[in-house]
């Protein structure tokens, strides 16, 4: 990792210093190197945000209301940790675990939420517009 933050600038460097006409795009070229070298950092987040969810997913079919929201709770909460549950699968568990804690008005909150936002684009999204429409018709 060290080696890329280094390595990257020093060689957009010397390609500038070798080829003049290089220098019009020092800035693209930069970009690309900053780019290359942070790409490894949102690569593992992914990985993270994927295994949380897995885990949430098999506490949460246990019934481990605690442990699913305690796996899960960061996947609801960040914008970054949305952009890897584009299904809205991790914040469906939550929501289940949420209503299994006896915090309904938070886990409807989220099937709401995840209803707008995915809809029928996925199973979670038609899973929590059927849990949404539950709630109504029970009110």
């Amino acid at each position: 990792m060290i080696f890329r933050i280094v390595a990257l600038p020093v060689l957009v460097t010397l390609l500038c210093r070798s080829a003049p006409a290089l220098s019009a795009l020092r800035p693209l070229l930069e970009a690309a190197s900053v780019a290359a070298a942070l790409f490894p950092f949102f690569a593992t987040w992914g990985r993270l945000t994927a295994a949380r969810i897995a885990l949430g997913r098999a506490r949460a079919e246990k019934a481990d209301w605690p442990g699913a929201e305690r796996l899960l709770t960061p996947i609801g909460r960040r914008l970054g940790a949305r952009l890897f549950d584009a299904t809205g699968e991790g914040r469906y568990h939550l929501a289940l675990a949420l209503g299994g804690l006896g915090r309904e008005g938070s886990a409807h909150r989220l099937y709401e939420q995840l209803a707008a936002e995915i809809g029928e684009r996925s199973e979670w999204g038609r899973r929590s517009a059927a849990a949404v429409a539950a709630c109504h018709s029970a009110t």
